[in-house]
């Protein structure tokens, strides 16, 4: 079975509540009893809907059991859900609307929040049993349906009678520590993949120090839980049982963090419903991609690809050993011997174009000056020859990608970027002003070594992982690690 066809018939269950937002852009919350003017405000479907609108567009099929309302509301969430593909398994509540979370955003996107629950709180037990929940499917379960008692009894009663392989995800929410104790504890028992942001996994642990609530959250789920814990602009943390991970995270302009953490679960488990172990190679069409063009400093094509709710055509898992890191310091090496036999190239026309020209009477190969420029390039272009050609024997003779290939291709990249910086000064010097001119063939050689020093990292960012590699080690294994090689 694919990724693909694995993902189509596993089910994300979603227990939770679809609430419609009412979302105000501020600059700060007044302060009580006070009042601020909003920058704008809209309607939008929110609440357990931003989860559930992630997998589906990760590909995962999506299931809603819970209420909806019957009023303006309600038609709003409906008609969200079917434009997502999602099937709504649960009733039209006739005497209730949908409800509604008034959603503060501040300057610094960060949100607030007062809720109202309507038919959302409707969960009935015959339609969960209608569902035949298997072992393939993942059933989400949010906080705020355990703070609704009639729903929390339902769902937690249904949840102790599920297969026990049935993978059970639960959101605490912010209203952790509100949860009747009892019925959390019979929660706890059967959640396998626990999924919250920092400040709910210590306000459910009760404590300050984040080491302490993760191993408080593992001692309280079932053996092999997932624990998986968002911790905003440092990425998320992972752990199963005693073995710890860190996915750090990346720079972004935030924008509105309303939803983002129910977004980070939702594709999490679409990805895992998929079967993927590890990182995994995905086919996609290049007409569903924005391609926006673009050139590099040599004027070869160096376009920008986007992939915003692209479907891929297939997904297989990568090689074993296959990383962005593995990948990047392969094209690091490539390029590093693209740049080794350009620099040949500009030293074989500097030295063909010094021994014709002629100034003052002589080949300006006769000047000392000149051909100190050319050892000088000849140096250069050797020493990129060597780092690049040891680097890819290196690469070529590995079983995986070890200190040995990243030492050598790192060390690659940082001397050919740097060798292509002077060599290319130097047969431009050599060259005089018609190295300059587009007619000219030296620029072929002399702008694209220059553009691939940007390829793949270029030298200042190579210099600091190399330097993290080697203080991670330690003094003492300095040495032995240069001299290795």
């Amino acid at each position: 079975m694919t990724q693909a066809e694995s993902q189509q018939t596993s089910r994300l269950i979603h227990t939770g509540q679809v609430i419609v937002d009412l979302v105000m852009q501020i600059d700060a919350l007044p302060s009580p009893g006070g009042d601020v003017l909003a920058h704008n405000a809209s309607f939008e479907v929110g609440g357990g809907f931003n989860v559930m609108a992630a997998a589906r567009r990760s590909g995962m099929r999506v299931v809603y059991p819970g209420g909806h309302g019957h009023g303006r509301f309600g038609d709003m969430a409906r008609q969200a859900l079917a434009q997502e593909g999602v099937e709504i398994a649960g009733p039209e509540v006739a005497d209730q609307d949908t409800g509604l979370c008034v959603a503060i955003v501040d300057a610094s996107a960060e949100r607030t929040f007062v809720s109202h629950m309507g038919a959302e709180s409707v969960l009935e037990r015959h339609v969960l049993d209608a569902l035949s929940v298997n072992g393939s499917d993942i059933v989400y379960v949010s906080g705020y349906s355990l703070m609704l008692a009639d729903k929390g009894a339902v769902l937690v009663d249904w949840l102790e009678y599920l297969p026990s392989e049935t993978r059970i995800a639960f959101d605490p929410g912010p209203l952790v520590d509100a949860i009747d104790a009892a019925l959390l504890e019979r929660m706890l028992a059967v959640v396998s993949i626990w999924t919250s942001n920092r400040a709910e996994a210590l306000r459910f642990a009760d404590t300050d120090d984040f080491n302490a609530a993760f191993d408080l959250i593992i001692a309280r789920l079932r053996t092999g839980a997932l624990v998986i814990v968002r911790d905003g602009a440092l990425g998320c943390h992972l752990r199963v049982g005693e073995t710890r991970d860190h996915v750090p995270g990346f720079a972004v302009k935030a924008v509105d963090s309303n939803g983002a953490g129910d977004a980070h679960a939702g594709v999490f488990l679409a990805v895992l419903a998929s079967g993927a172990r590890g990182l995994s190679i995905a086919l996609v069409d290049a007409s569903s991609c924005r391609i926006e063009a673009g050139l590099n400093l040599a004027g070869d094509a160096s376009d920008t690809v986007t992939f915003n709710n692209v479907q891929p055509a297939a997904i297989k898992p990568a090689p074993k050993g296959i990383d962005q890191t593995a990948l990047m310091l392969m094209g690091a090496v490539a390029r590093s011997l693209q740049i080794a036999g350009a620099l040949e190239s500009m030293l074989e026309i500097s030295v063909r174009y010094a021994g014709e020209r002629v100034a003052f009477e002589k080949k300006i190969s006769k000047f000392q000056a000149v051909q100190h420029n050319l050892a000088r390039l000849a140096g250069e272009t050797a020493a990129a020859m060597t780092a690049a050609s040891s680097a890819a024997d290196t690469l070529a003779n590995a079983k995986n990608f070890d200190d040995a290939v990243f030492l050598e291709a790192t060390a690659a990249k940082i001397r050919c970027a740097e060798a292509a910086e002077k060599g290319a000064a130097i047969a431009h010097q050599v060259h005089g002003a018609i190295g300059y001119t587009l007619e000219h063939i030296l620029h072929r050689y002399t702008m694209r070594a220059l553009a691939w020093r940007d390829d793949f990292g270029h030298e200042s960012h190579w210099a600091v992982e190399l330097g993290k590699r080697v203080a991670a080690r330690g003094a003492d294994e300095l040495w032995p690690l240069v001299a290795s090689r």
